[in-house]
């Protein structure tokens, strides 16, 4: 069964409103700044990949050059400060790639709510609408009418 857009919407939502706090940690040169834009970056990423989203490698190559970093031969800068100054140049590169993602999404949901309503309007001057239920049962019932409905049709 394939996952909801609206969870995958809301998880890399919730994921894209922490961006500010870890440049935050950046700007003030917080020594938790690499292992949170390391946590965010592997959640994210498993988030996409649960969701079978291609952009996952896309994080988990920023991942890599944060790993880079650590091997290089730079003698003029201690392993931690070119670890943080990688991490810091690709915090946009991140968010670019999950906004990539999320806004079509968006979109679709958009264009969904759209449908629903126009579908509920006219549900609702057929007189089907039972303004006793609840949303989710309305919704329940509305889908059990229409699929009775097409049976029948299917029939004659």
């Amino acid at each position: 069964m394939k996952n909801s857009y609206i969870n995958l919407y809301e998880s890399l939502l919730k994921q894209s409103l922490l961006v500010p706090d870890l440049v935050t940690k950046a700007s003030e040169k917080d020594l938790n700044f690499l292992p949170s834009l390391n946590k965010w970056l592997l959640e994210t990423e498993k988030i996409m990949k649960d969701n079978n989203i291609s952009k996952c490698a896309e994080l988990a190559g920023l991942r890599s050059r944060i790993l880079v970093a650590t091997y290089a031969e730079d003698s003029k800068n201690s392993k931690r400060k070119r670890q943080f100054s990688v991490a810091t140049s690709i915090i946009d590169e991140a968010q670019v790639t999950v906004l990539g993602v999320l806004e079509p999404i968006e979109d679709r949901i958009s264009e969904a709510r759209v449908a629903v309503r126009q579908l509920l309007g006219v549900a609702y001057q057929a007189g089907m609408i039972d303004k006793t239920l609840d949303f989710n049962d309305m919704i329940q019932k509305l889908c059990f009418l229409g699929l009775l409905s097409y049976k029948n049709q299917k029939e004659f």
